[in-house]
């Protein structure tokens, strides 16, 4: 996660910068600590919109402050509605989570390849 808002962070774009993070799934004990740090690390990345998914993802927004545009939801439909409500053609979207989260199915949808 930390490598990935870095690289958006650092991306030199004509857009705005937009991260779409899932549930971290499989962390146990430690998996409300781990997306609260998540949080902190979107809230110091160089990004103007954070989308949450996820019931564990609740933890990074919780944590990523309130310098960021946030949306936060566990419905793949809700998400998908938003993005393109919100996304613009320049814009750089960032999608990271556990492959247990289906976010390939969520880009399918949202650029209409499924």
């Amino acid at each position: 996660m930390q490598a990935g808002l870095n690289v958006l962070g650092n991306y030199d774009a004509k857009g705005r910068k937009i991260a779409v993070l899932g549930d971290m799934l499989e962390l146990g004990a430690l998996s409300s600590e781990l997306h609260a740090k998540v949080g902190e690390m979107a809230k110091n990345a160089k990004i103007d919109i954070l989308f949450c998914y996820g019931k564990e993802a609740k933890q990074i927004a919780l944590h990523a402050g309130d310098k960021l545009e946030i949306f936060c939801t566990e419905d793949e439909t809700s998400l998908i509605h938003q993005l393109r409500n919100i996304t613009k053609e320049d814009d750089v979207i960032l999608f990271k989570a556990s492959h247990g989260m289906h976010l390939e199915q969520v880009i399918s949808k949202l650029y209409g390849e499924a």
